[in-house]
């Protein structure tokens, strides 16, 4: 999957999962709200992880139905992407930078 920074308003942010989710562990949780564009998980920067959907309606299903739900002894914290907008540029940034090197 390919990151597109033109999906920003169709991104949410993860906060305070199971340290040991990988990226299945998000499809499992989150696919049953749209289409997954792209998933980036950045355990460096506080556990942080960002899913890109193909609309809006996926990030507002998501963050109604998964904000505050308890997994794995953890109680999630989901937001939409333009409210923590440092954890995304960070991580786009890194994912750039790696694209790069490939």
């Amino acid at each position: 999957m390919e990151w597109n920074k033109n999906y920003q308003s169709s991104s949410i942010y993860v906060y305070n999962f199971p340290n040991d989710w990988i990226e299945n562990d998000f499809k499992t949780h989150f696919m049953m709200f749209g289409t997954i564009n792209n998933i980036m998980i950045d355990k460096d920067i506080n556990l942080c992880a960002q899913i890109q959907y193909d609309d809006i309606e996926s990030v507002q299903n998501a963050i109604e139905v998964m904000n505050g739900k308890e997994i794995g002894g953890k109680i999630i914290n989901v937001s939409p992407r333009k409210i923590v907008e440092k954890c995304q540029d960070i991580i786009y940034n890194k994912t750039e930078a790696q694209q790069k090197t490939q």
